[in-house]
């Protein structure tokens, strides 16, 4: 008799969870007032040094979780709000 294993349940990708990932990888997540429409400069993405460090966080991230994302498929930078990065994860993350 053959015995199964059942895979771990993924976590959802919701809005919500994606808002907390984006925020949770910036540089200074504290400094997040909780408005999407902040832009990722307040949160420490100051330059496109920072906006490809926030990419390779964010995708590990979603690695860990099980889910996959091109680098750029992930819209990030200083004048990108928090709301328009969450968007372009839960868009293209698989």
């Amino acid at each position: 008799m053959a015995t199964t294993i059942d895979a771990p349940a993924r976590v959802l990708l919701t809005p919500s969870f994606c808002q907390d990932l984006i925020v949770s990888s910036a540089p200074f997540p504290n400094k997040f007032n909780g408005n999407p429409n902040e832009n990722l400069f307040s949160l420490g993405v100051v330059d496109d040094v920072q906006g490809a460090q926030h990419k390779a966080r964010i995708q590990s991230a979603l690695h860990k979780d099980g889910f996959s994302i091109a680098q750029a498929d992930i819209q990030t930078g200083p004048g990108v709000t928090v709301g328009t990065c969450s968007l372009s994860v839960l868009s293209h993350a698989h």
